[in-house]
């Protein structure tokens, strides 16, 4: 299965930011909650896609992160975590600063409010060395293609190779259905405080 692994398109720090546009155009299309932390519509879109750049930059450094090919018609990026939280200094190696810098006070709020939600549900779930799975993402004008079973089983073969559990969280229902189908299960359900936000924490045995 290693070898259906080494047939995508490992990116590269290069790939980075048409990576983070791929997330972004995706994101958007289901409504994803980070798109309405930023408080000017005008520059929403922008900032937008340099927040979708962080958890790709990371995986990329840290991690292993994915496309189906050179054309980046998606995106997978998944990390090895020992706890369950990003330690400070590999965030700010990841261009985290760049967030903060083009974010004004009341959206950095709630990011980092978001953020905070987000490691407490991954606290609460997992806390033992696991790989989580932190972004998938299919161009909209690429979905439809089995992009995303391709992108996702044969990384989930190596991890099942290793012996290690994988867990995710997502705040889209449609793909919800998606993870199940390659044996993720809901091990919580609960709401984004102060919003109509659902959020699923999701984790493969």
């Amino acid at each position: 299965m290693t070898s259906e692994l080494d047939q995508l398109y490992r990116l590269k720090k290069s790939d980075v930011l048409k990576a983070g546009e791929v997330a972004s155009r995706a994101y958007i299309e289901v409504q994803e909650p980070y798109y309405f932390v930023f408080d000017n519509p005008n520059k929403r879109l922008k900032n937008y896609h340099y927040l979708c750049d962080f958890p790709i930059r990371y995986c990329v450094k840290y991690g292993e992160a994915y496309a189906p090919s050179s054309k980046i018609e998606g995106v997978a990026g998944w990390a090895f975590f020992q706890q369950y939280k990003i330690k400070a200094w590999q965030a700010i190696r990841s261009g985290f600063l760049n967030t903060v810098f083009r974010t004004s006070g009341g959206s950095l709020k709630k990011i980092l409010s978001i953020i905070n939600f987000q490691g407490k549900l991954h606290k609460r779930n997992i806390n033992i060395p696991h790989w989580c799975f932190f972004i998938l993402a299919i161009d909209p004008v690429h979905q439809g293609n089995r992009y995303a079973s391709k992108l996702i089983r044969p990384m989930l073969s190596k991890i099942d190779e290793v012996g290690y559990s994988c867990y995710l969280d997502t705040a889209s229902e449609k793909n919800v259905s998606i993870y199940q189908h390659f044996g993720f299960e809901i091990v919580e359900e609960t709401m984004l405080p102060r919003t109509d936000f659902r959020w699923w924490a999701m984790l493969r045995r």
